[in-house]
């Protein structure tokens, strides 16, 4: 029952924002009664605290698997950053409810919330301190870009189809939208990615520095 009401909850939070939900939507979205509800979590800001928590732990989650795979990526530096866009792109689709949670509470930003915030700000530290231990600079050089980047690939990653995929100058307009990593798509976000990161076409691995 308790996963069922969080469910319902962080999708409806993350569609209206905390304000615009009430604890009664919340219960009919989960298909329980509001007592369950207040027995569950006792009321609506305990609740979207938790439904904050559970989605800093989902973002979590991303970094072990991208800092296992450009750890072990042969790949050239450029390629290696590239499929890490990639799995980042497919990473934020996947766990959509959480990202549009967090993303909207940092856009409010409430007081009674920044300790959420300080956690997510941490997440993109650490994908700050992987980059660093790829590219062989200071982490203190990309904390600033990495919060930039992360930015850059949560917005094209919830884009429509329309606005985060349309076909490049020269693609056939009735053509499907094009999703492999190769695509006009992808070879803009991961140009830009690459850009906010020092990273030219023939860069190399290089030891830390930090």
């Amino acid at each position: 029952m308790k996963e069922r009401i969080l469910a319902a909850a962080c999708e409806l939070f993350a569609e209206r924002g905390v304000d615009a939900v009430a604890l009664d939507a919340i219960a009919k979205r989960a298909r329980l009664s509001i007592e369950q509800v207040r027995r569950q979590f006792g009321g609506k800001r305990p609740l979207y605290e938790a439904c904050l928590q559970a989605s800093l732990e989902e973002m979590r989650a991303f970094i072990p698997a991208i800092e296992q795979q450009l750890a072990t990526s042969h790949l050239p530096l450029p390629l290696a950053i590239a499929e890490g866009v990639h799995t980042g792109v497919r990473f934020v689709r996947e766990h959509r409810i959480a990202v549009r949670l967090l993303q909207r509470s940092l856009l409010e930003d409430r007081e009674e919330d920044a300790r959420f915030h300080r956690e997510a700000y941490a997440i993109a530290d650490e994908l700050a301190r992987i980059c660093a231990g790829v590219v062989g600079k200071p982490r203190a050089a990309y904390v600033l870009p990495l919060r930039s980047i992360v930015v850059l690939v949560v917005r094209y990653a919830l884009g429509t189809e329309r606005d985060g995929e349309k076909p490049v100058a020269g693609d056939d307009a009735n053509a499907p939208p094009r999703t492999d990593p190769k695509s006009g798509f992808d070879e803009y976000l991961t140009s830009a990615v690459a850009g906010l990161l020092g990273i030219s076409s023939g860069a190399r691995r290089r030891p830390t520095t930090d």
